[in-house]
C-alpha cells in the first residue's frame, strides 16, 4: 500500500520494520541526511520521483544513524527484503543495478564528508552546485544552466556542512563574480568552468 508522507515530517525509516527492503519514491521529493554529534545535519542526497531508496543504505555511519525525510509531499511504496530477494533472483541485472547504485551513493557520501573536512564553504558550494546540476540541471533560453528546483540557503547549508548565513556570502561571492545568478530562489550557473575552478580549492 502506497505510502503518503508530508512535508518535513517525521523520518519514515524504522530499522524494524524496514531492514534489508526497497522504498520506490512514485512521486515527491526526498531527503537522506546524518545528524552530527554536534547536532548538525548534512544532507547526502535528495532523491526525487521514479528513483529508489535501499534500506541498507540507511545504515550507520560512523556510529550515527541515516535518516530520510519527505522534503515536499510525497508517495513512497516500499517492497520487503523477501519481496526484493525473490525478484533478483528472477532478475540478476535488478541486482547488478541496485549495487551500482548503492557504490555510486557511498562513494557521493564519503566525497562530501571529505571536503567538509579538507575545503572551504565557498569551495564546498560551488562543488554541490556542480553536483545539482549534474542530476538535475537544465539549459535555458539564453544559454545558462539553471536548477529547476528553488533550494533555501539553508537546505544549501545542510549539503554542505555550513551555516545559513556562510552560505549567503558564499554565494554572493559567486554572483558578484558573475558565475552564478540567483532569480527566484533559483541558481542559473552562467560560468561553468570557473565554477569548477572554485570547487577544486582546498582550505
Amino acid at each position: 500500500m502506497p505510502q503518503h508522507l508530508p512535508a518535513g515530517g517525521e523520518d519514515f525509516y524504522r530499522p524494524e520494520l524496514h531492514e534489508g527492503g526497497l522504498f520506490l519514491i512514485k512521486e515527491g521529493r526526498v531527503r537522506v541526511y546524518l545528524k552530527t554529534s554536534v547536532g548538525k545535519e548534512i544532507t547526502f542526497d535528495l532523491l526525487g520521483s521514479g528513483t529508489v531508496l535501499w534500506a541498507p543504505e540507511l545504515e550507520l555511519v560512523d556510529g550515527q544513524m541515516v535518516n530520510a525525510q519527505a522534503v515536499e509531499p510525497s508517495v513512497l511504496a516500499f517492497m520487503r527484503r523477501a519481496h526484493m530477494d525473490r525478484l533478483i533472483l528472477s532478475k540478476p541485472e535488478v541486482g547488478l543495478r541496485m549495487m551500482y547504485l548503492l557504490a555510486e551513493r557511498q562513494g557521493s557520501s564519503n566525497e562530501r564528508l571529505a571536503e567538509i573536512a579538507h575545503k572551504g564553504v565557498l569551495s564546498r558550494l560551488a562543488s554541490q552546485i556542480l553536483r545539482l546540476l549534474e542530476g538535475e540541471g537544465v539549459l535555458d533560453c539564453q544559454g545558462a544552466y539553471k536548477l529547476p528546483t528553488a533550494y533555501t540557503h539553508e537546505e544549501l547549508g545542510t549539503m554542505i556542512g555550513a551555516e545559513r548565513v556562510a552560505v549567503t556570502r558564499a554565494l554572493s561571492r559567486l554572483q558578484d563574480g558573475g558565475v552564478v545568478k540567483l532569480k527566484r530562489r533559483r541558481i542559473y550557473v552562467r560560468d561553468p568552468e570557473t565554477l569548477r575552478r572554485f570547487a577544486d580549492q582546498e582550505r
